[in-house]
């Protein structure tokens, strides 16, 4: 596996395929291991391997594993969709962008769904982690 370490943050690559990658932060790592259920988070990471980091379109990636529009959240001043890979309960939340070109979704934080609209919370713990530890952080990175 890559990495990249920041003074505060670790963003490591977890899956890459021929079309697409999937790096997740270190403290999406932690919440995924202890909030999420086995089968909630086995199934996260086998749709983020086996369909998003093969996949031409993600946008053919069903809605109930992986939904485009959780909302908006502000990096840098410019307004980015929150994206969620989902299982049941289970919730992975990040923003897509690049790495040299290469299309890459970056796992911000992971949470227990409470209702059906994104947590602002859990809204601004994705922008916050994006903003401070990834830009600059991961060389090649863009959104």
């Amino acid at each position: 596996m890559a990495s990249r370490k920041t003074e505060e943050a670790v963003w490591t690559r977890f899956c890459a395929g021929a079309v697409a990658e999937v790096w997740i932060h270190e403290k999406c790592r932690k919440e995924m291991n202890k909030d999420l259920s086995d089968k909630d988070r086995s199934k996260i990471e086998a749709c983020m391997k086996k369909m998003y980091c093969t996949m031409e379109h993600p946008e053919d990636i069903s809605k109930q594993k992986l939904n485009q529009n959780e909302g908006q959240c502000k990096i840098k001043g410019k307004d980015k969709r929150v994206q969620a890979f989902k299982y049941y309960q289970g919730r992975v939340y990040g923003v897509q962008g690049a790495i040299n070109g290469k299309r890459v979704f970056f796992a911000a934080c992971a949470a227990v769904k409470k209702d059906d609209l994104l947590d602002p919370n859990e809204r601004d713990r994705v922008a916050r982690r994006i903003e401070l530890d990834l830009l600059g952080g991961v060389a090649g990175a863009t959104l």
